[in-house]
């Protein structure tokens, strides 16, 4: 079943599988002055919903991932750049290159194009960024799970056991 989720549901799925909440945030919450630590809250994770700015609330969830080493990861399903999303993002992480370490970005496509799972893809890669997998290694297996099930959002869907 190809169904968006809510902010509601991102929350009560990460809370089930005992993490410490989600972090989730919006344009309004990225600045280029904004410091990566106040972003990140102590997570390791921030999921971004960027807003189609029609007022419907309806848009698209991308990925920011931090590991303890200061290595950065951002994590589009679709495989568009941070500047495509918000050209904040990219000024930002430049502000903080004393915090940032490495900045790593997907530029694979794992999303159809008519797809609505982007939600899962942030909660499924915030849960492997908390197991401790490297970004790269997570784009992979959602790559190699997709071969199996025939498409990578038909494996996220499988993933949530629908």
């Amino acid at each position: 079943m190809d169904v968006a989720l809510s902010n509601v549901d991102l929350d009560k799925f990460i809370k089930e599988v005992e993490t410490n909440g989600l972090n989730m945030r919006t344009a309004k919450d990225i600045k280029p002055t904004t410091d990566i630590d106040d972003l990140f809250d102590n997570s390791g994770h921030v999921i971004y919903f960027h807003d189609n700015n029609d007022g419907s609330g309806v848009g698209h969830w991308i990925t920011l991932l931090r590991t303890r080493n200061k290595e950065y990861a951002f994590i589009d399903s679709f495989g568009k750049s941070p500047d495509y999303y918000n050209k904040d993002i990219m000024k930002m992480m430049k502000y903080n290159k004393d915090k940032v370490k490495s900045l790593e970005i997907n530029k694979k496509k794992l999303q159809g194009d008519e797809s609505m799972v982007c939600g899962k893809y942030s909660i499924i890669l915030t849960a492997l960024n908390k197991k401790g997998m490297k970004p790269e290694d997570m784009v992979n297996y959602l790559k190699d799970g997709g071969k199996k099930e025939k498409s990578v959002d038909k494996f996220i869907v499988k993933l949530f056991g629908e």
